[in-house]
């Protein structure tokens, strides 16, 4: 019974802090490159959080189906792949 209420709080807060992200990004008015970019951060930072991964990233394709990682999030000590294109 314990346990189970442990698990039940641990999904909760979890679900606490996606609901506080996406209200984050939500109200973001991205109307430049540059406002894009802090909400792509904001993504990135909280997904890291939340998910407990080693990365995070936003990738953005071109019509031809190329692209390149535009945001990344990384915990110390993995490298880092911005800007690397994919193909």
């Amino acid at each position: 019974m314990a346990r189970r209420l442990e698990n039940l709080l641990w999904a909760q807060a979890a679900e606490t802090e996606q609901v506080g992200l996406f209200g984050d990004i939500a109200v973001s008015n991205a109307r430049t490159p540059q406002d894009l970019e802090e909400v792509f951060e904001k993504a990135v930072h909280g997904a890291l959080g939340i998910l407990e991964a080693e990365r995070v990233v936003i990738y953005r394709f071109s019509p031809d189906w190329r692209g390149y990682i535009a945001s990344e999030a990384v915990v110390p000590g993995v490298p880092r792949s911005l800007g690397e294109k994919i193909e």
